[in-house]
């Protein structure tokens, strides 16, 4: 559970229990009522500026470790070479929904892609969807992509073409959904499937791979720079195999 989340919880129960008490042992109550709800308040607002000044930490610690660039002011981004580069060979609603984002921001190349990790402006075109950070290596691969999901955090199936690899431990483990299965058999090599196995999670809203890139969303801002540089290993892994299946097909076309 993201940092914020789990301080979120501590507060609401807090706060709820101090009325509680105010309540039940203060003579006329609704002053002190008020008064807790505003201490209630504050400390969100305490809590928030705490997990985000965590986030920071932590996505400049993978920076750091990575040899990426972490982003942390407009006139930074304005500067970055590979966002004005995305910026400009990209559909404004490509750009928008899967390169931009709020900041602190990771950019950079690593292993060969441009890879970003980043709060995105919306999650699918969901507004309503919970802040996530998004783990992203981009590419620019023919392919109708496909989702990768962890099975014990899907509560309802989503609707789609089952692909299954034959492959016990990794069929029960994840539930792969493509429109063109050949593309997830190519892609999801048994170095790839084991590396999915090791990795310990595809984020909350599954492994998207596509013509755009590799996405992984995990909940809440990070609290751990050694998550994001599994996740970024990760989904680098998927865009080495995506970019291979390409190369396959444009020596077979």
């Amino acid at each position: 559970m993201p940092l914020l989340k789990r301080l979120t919880w501590f507060l609401v129960f807090a706060t709820v229990a101090g009325i509680a008490a105010v309540i039940a042992f203060v003579p006329n109550p609704g002053r002190a009522a008020v008064a807790v709800l505003a201490a209630g308040s504050f400390g969100w607002f305490v809590m928030a500026r705490i997990a985000h000044s965590r986030y920071t930490a932590v996505l400049k610690q993978a920076a750091g470790e990575l040899g990426l660039a972490c982003l942390t002011s407009g006139a930074e981004e304005r500067g970055s070479a590979i966002l004005e580069r995305m910026r400009v060979t990209s559909e404004a609603d490509v750009f928008r929904w899967k390169v931009d984002g709020r900041l602190p921001a990771i950019v950079g190349e690593y292993e060969g892609f441009a890879v970003t990790v980043r709060v995105p402006v919306g999650v699918a075109f969901d507004a309503g969807a919970p802040d996530s950070t998004r783990i992203v290596a981009y590419h620019n691969v023919k392919m109708t992509g496909f989702t990768i999901y962890d099975r014990s955090k899907v509560r309802k199936p989503p609707a789609g073409r089952q692909v299954l690899l034959d492959e016990p431990e990794f069929d029960r483990r994840f539930l792969v959904l493509a429109h063109r299965p050949d593309e997830a058999l190519a892609v999801l090599s048994p170095e790839v499937r084991a590396a999915l196995l090791e990795s310990g999670g595809t984020g909350f809203r599954g492994i998207e791979v596509n013509r755009y890139g590799v996405f992984l969303h995990e909940e809440g801002k990070v609290s751990s720079a050694e998550l994001v540089k599994e996740r970024l290993d990760l989904v680098v892994r998927l865009a080495k195999a995506a970019r291979e299946l390409g190369g396959l097909r444009g020596a077979g076309s």
